[in-house]
């Protein structure tokens, strides 16, 4: 694919003929434009190929790639220090800050930077290769970071199940950058990371209401609906006969009330005939039903009730 484009080498590399073969069917190669990537993709290989389509690039490199300089892994550096090499156009830098840092680049000449902070009362003194890819690169870097905070990958033994989290995950952020551009034009307060992707939770949530809910199975716990604390429109009704039963209201264990097996000490199984018609949860009326739709940890708030319950009652 990318030699049908332009005239390569066949022994390239085949990251290096990712690289050149996006840029050459983008219409990027040949017209002297700046390319910064990562060290997955760099090599002294992809260096020289893209200098010869007129094309200069910088970016972190492995020290294992092959034509890197030998005496690197031999040079020890304190912070601070770097090492430069050159071959023709390509520039190699070997500078250690809090460990050592590999960059390769065309665009540089082996010149340093003075920033602005300050290092135990000196100027903070960089080469200007790792300036501008951490300038160039910031984008990218904290695109990843902030995805990193709300990370939605789990281990799975499907492979697209992560591409697709992945994906959507991505979605929002860039969701979010479009919402901070473009959707935030009244002066209203800018909304946060966490408040943008806490609201459209609510309100994907809210969209589906009448969303079919998964069917009940035995030996299976369900998980709870995710809209119990929102909206309203929580009604009771009796639990719905099956055909042929004698009950006319059948009886089922409450979900706030009832406690398991091994912690009832003797005490009997606290049912219900009312459910809540849009929650599909069996609740005792009208504690459990009111306290299940008000608190997020019902439980808790229900034995606290029904502690000071019988306190009262041992001090009659």
């Amino acid at each position: 694919m990318y030699a049908e484009l332009v005239d390569a080498n066949p022994d390239l590399t085949q990251t290096t003929k990712v690289v050149v073969g996006l840029l050459a069917r983008s219409g990027l190669l040949d017209k002297g434009h700046k390319v910064y990537l990562d060290n997955y993709y760099n090599s002294p290989e992809l260096a020289s190929e893209l200098d010869a389509h007129d094309t200069y690039m910088c970016g972190t490199v492995r020290s294992n790639r092959k034509n890197m300089p030998k005496v690197f892994p031999q040079i020890k550096l304190r912070p601070g220090e770097s090492v430069f090499r050159r071959c023709g156009n390509i520039l190699v830098i070997k500078f250690h800050e809090k460990r050592d840092v590999h960059m390769i680049s065309t665009i540089h000449e082996a010149t340093y930077t003075v920033l602005d902070k300050r290092r135990h009362g000196d100027d903070l003194v960089k080469p200007t290769s790792v300036v501008d890819y951490c300038q160039n690169m910031g984008g990218i870097d904290l695109s990843d970071q902030l995805l990193q905070y709300y990370e939605a990958l789990r281990r799975t033994v499907k492979w697209w199940k992560k591409l697709f989290f992945h994906m959507l995950n991505m979605l929002v952020l860039n969701s979010y950058k479009l919402f901070l551009k473009y959707g935030n034009r009244n002066g209203a307060t800018r909304r946060s990371h966490q408040q943008f992707r806490s609201k459209l939770v609510r309100a994907l949530i809210q969209s589906a209401e009448n969303a079919p809910r998964p069917k009940e199975s035995i030996g299976r716990k369900l998980a709870e609906p995710l809209d119990r604390l929102l909206g309203t429109h929580h009604l009771p009704i009796y639990i719905p006969a099956k055909i042929g039963a004698k009950r006319k209201h059948p009886q089922r264990d409450c979900v706030a009330c009832n406690q398991s097996a091994k912690k009832r000490d003797g005490h009997k199984r606290q049912q219900s005939i009312y459910m809540c018609e849009k929650c599909n949860v069996v609740l005792c009326i009208p504690d459990c039903f009111r306290i299940y739709h008000s608190y997020k940890d019902y439980k808790r708030i229900l034995q606290n009730n029904s502690n000071d319950a019988s306190s009262v009652s041992d001090d009659d």
